[in-house]
């Protein structure tokens, strides 16, 4: 399982607006603030609920989602896109057989990729759900 504390960003229905804070490896390093390595980040992750009436904002809450799904979401944001790339450069390359032009292909290649997934956003998101486990 893959676990986060979050707080209670907005309420709306029967969803949550949850905001994770995502830290680095190194991030619990006492010299994490001086060697400029670390990382955190903000992400909002949307739970449904069964019962929001027991929620609040503001209220911290632990969220979890599944391992194969982070694994789905990897797939889908690095491997295809990176198999796309290597394909479309080897296919450039025998056809035109100019390093610059397959460079260019392997790159536009991307373009009606990521189109594809951000029209077809709403229908991917419902396969990647949280849920919350804990109120804190």
């Amino acid at each position: 399982m893959i676990i986060h504390t979050g707080k209670v960003k907005a309420i709306k229905d029967s969803q949550l607006s949850v905001e994770i804070v995502q830290t680095s490896a190194c991030s619990a390093c006492h010299a994490a603030k001086l060697c400029r390595v670390s990382e955190t980040s903000e992400k909002t992750v949307f739970v449904t609920v069964s019962d929001s009436g027991r929620f609040r904002v503001g209220q911290n809450v632990t969220v979890c989602g599944s391992e194969s799904q982070g694994m789905k979401a990897v797939a889908m944001a690095f491997g295809l896109p990176l198999v796309l790339v290597i394909l479309a450069l080897a296919v450039s390359t025998v056809v035109w057989d100019d390093d610059r032009i397959a460079a260019l292909i392997g790159l536009a290649v991307l373009v009606p990729y990521w189109l594809i997934l951000y029209r077809f956003r709403d229908r991917i998101g419902k396969k990647f759900s949280f849920r919350v486990i804990a109120d804190v």
